[in-house]
């Protein structure tokens, strides 16, 4: 599930300390553009697993 996620995004952006501090360190060097990608892929990962009550979706 997430946590499957979630190392993929570790190991893709070579992010060493697996925490939360870790990730926040790697986006404070980021672009925007590799930012805005990072955010992409957290928003679509969980916007697929969420809101699912009677197979519907509210933003």
């Amino acid at each position: 599930m997430h946590n499957r996620f979630v190392r993929g995004i570790f190991n893709e952006y070579g992010i060493k300390e697996k925490s939360p501090f870790g990730l926040a360190d790697k986006i404070r060097e980021m672009d925007e553009e590799q930012y805005q990608e990072l955010k992409g892929k957290f928003k679509k990962e969980f916007a697929s697993r969420c809101c699912r009550k009677d197979n519907t979706c509210e933003a």
